[in-house]
């Protein structure tokens, strides 16, 4: 059994057991909106928030407060939004690529203003599209499955929209899957804001990650009113390469 690392601990006894069971050191759990505080022996643990206090990485656990070395800390990410990858959902689409498929007025508003400034971007035409998704699922049939619910990402003060993709041509890579992730505020970003894309395979490897751009999207009042938008919109787009083994994706800011 690999020995535990020096932490500060300030809790009653049964609620540091009641976190272990939560938070093994081999878990990677996330929830939309959470904070995760890695550490360099591999551990992490999710929180919804998080402070720093006498060299201490703190956070708050079921009846009481945690900490550790600040020095152990590698990294500390908000897990923006946590989902299943299922190309044909994403797309917007069943078991036919070629079929008819219902459209989300905000998504086009979305991809009418932000693919043609997507560098070197092409999207593809329906006929073209099946060959990437059967690369992006191995080859199979798929199935139908129902998008999931729209998860709220930062909190109150976001509005809950779902992600989308297109499938495209991007000069000098081919035929790829563009993730486009929508997040709608009160304000702006800050200039140098960043968000990150993972995607993982089945076993909760990293498969690819990715830096998102950023592009605000340009909606006048009255299509804002339309759409029952409030706020500025943003879109976090980043390419996906084809590739079966990835089963979910999260998108994460990097703290400094």
């Amino acid at each position: 059994m690999s020995k535990l690392r020096p932490f500060t601990i300030i809790v009653p006894i049964f609620a540091w057991l009641l976190w272990a069971a939560l938070f093994p050191p081999a878990a990677a759990l996330s929830q939309d909106g959470n904070v995760r505080i890695t550490l360099s022996d591999g551990r992490s643990v999710e929180t919804s928030s998080y402070w720093e206090e006498d060299g201490q990485i703190k956070f708050t656990i079921p009846g009481g407060v945690m900490g550790f070395p600040k020095g152990e800390v590698v990294s500390i990410q908000e897990v923006i939004v946590t989902r299943e990858f299922d190309p044909r959902v994403l797309v917007g689409t069943s078991t036919d690529p070629l079929a008819e498929k219902q459209t989300d007025p905000f998504q086009e508003e979305i991809a009418k203003d932000v693919l043609p400034r997507v560098e070197n971007y092409e999207e593809l035409q329906p006929e073209e599209a099946v060959d990437v998704l059967n690369d992006l699922e191995g080859g199979g049939s798929g199935t139908t499955v129902s998008a999931p619910e729209p998860e709220p990402l930062y909190g109150p003060l976001l509005d809950r929209r779902t992600p989308f993709a297109r499938l495209g041509r991007i000069e000098g890579r081919g035929d790829s899957l563009l993730l486009v992730n929508p997040i709608v505020l009160p304000g702006d970003l800050r200039d140098n804001q960043r968000f990150v894309l993972v995607l993982y395979d089945a076993d909760g490897n990293v498969l690819q990650r990715k830096p998102c751009e950023i592009y605000k999207v340009n909606m006048t009042p009255s299509n804002k009113r339309q759409l029952g938008v409030s706020g500025n919109v943003f879109t976090l787009v980043a390419v996906v390469d084809a590739d079966p083994r990835i089963k979910s994706y999260e998108i994460t800011i990097p703290k400094p």
